[in-house]
């Protein structure tokens, strides 16, 4: 059964990437993506050590989401590849769907269209 996966695009609202996470004198963090705009800024709280390496993936997810684009359409191709050429086992095939359908759905959280 030959299956066609329409490529991911970008459906993204959010701000342009790159953004950095910068720690301020104030010891605030301001997620930006250049001087004079920001994502987002606060304050880390003593007690939850998460909050830079947290900073850090938020300021991280559009690249994140960009390759998760090229993931998911890479996956989708080589599945499609693989199976008209009959070159991998129908298991591995599944695998390869089952996780170009995983990132089809972050890439859709990510996006607002699914929770």
């Amino acid at each position: 059964m030959k299956t066609t996966q329409t490529p991911v695009a970008s459906a993204s609202r959010h701000t342009p990437g790159p953004w950095f996470a910068n720690t301020m004198s104030d010891g605030s963090i301001l997620i930006h993506p250049r001087v004079g705009i920001s994502v987002m800024a606060f304050t880390p709280r003593k007690a939850f050590p998460e909050d830079i390496p947290n900073a850090r993936l938020i300021a991280a997810a559009p690249e994140l989401l960009e390759a998760l684009r090229t993931a998911a359409n890479t996956l989708a191709w080589a599945a499609q590849e693989a199976e008209a050429r009959k070159s991998l086992p129908k298991a591995v095939i599944g695998g390869i769907r089952h996780h170009a359908s995983q990132a089809r759905t972050a890439i859709a959280k990510a996006e607002g269209r699914a929770e």
